[in-house]
């Protein structure tokens, strides 16, 4: 009886990214992202997570690395079919200059890691440390595929222009910078 219980248990895997203290060197303000780290944990846990199985990195372990390291080996490694995957994001968002022709608008949406540059400068800085909308999607693709048909992905971005990191067209409200890095 116990075994086929544990056997059919449903695995329930987080990981919360709170960037609220950027790198002084990339142009970014401070926003309160710390905040919202009780508030989701404590949301988590009382959905049936284990607080062994919430990852949360902040700051400068939300570096680009850090991030898809954290999705990699916490939320896709130990995932299960039919488990439950959550991925909070709560930092600053940017538009970049589309990389591959593919959005209406030219530009590509990307959450900006610890590290990431406000600014875009020709040759020093093109948006190599932010995370572009389709690399997240192909992530959270990853994601889905190990959970299978009955898993659940819950996706929280709490950024400025995060819409097309899962679904369709972002609303038109800045809130870090309407300035794009291109």
């Amino acid at each position: 009886m116990l075994l086929s219980v544990i056997a059919g248990a449903q695995s329930k895997i987080a990981l919360i990214v709170a960037i609220g203290e950027y790198e002084k060197s990339t142009g970014w303000s401070s926003i309160s992202s710390q905040n919202d780290v009780p508030l989701i944990k404590a949301a988590l846990i009382k959905q049936g997570f284990s607080e062994k199985d919430i990852l949360v990195i902040r700051d400068a372990q939300a570096t680009r690395d850090g991030i898809f390291k954290a999705i990699n080996d916490h939320l896709i490694a130990k995932s299960s079919r039919d488990g439950i995957a959550v991925f909070h994001y709560s930092g600053h968002g940017q538009q970049l200059k589309d990389d591959n022709n593919d959005e209406i608008d030219g530009y590509d949406e990307a959450l900006v890691s610890y590290n990431a540059n406000m600014r875009y400068v020709p040759g020093v800085y093109t948006g190599q440390n932010h995370i572009r909308d389709e690399e997240l999607g192909a992530k959270m693709d990853e994601l889905r595929t190990k959970l299978g048909k009955n898993g659940n992905v819950m996706v929280i971005l709490d950024a400025c222009h995060s819409g097309t990191g899962t679904r369709g067209e972002s609303i038109r409200k800045h809130r870090g910078t309407d300035k794009p890095c291109a």
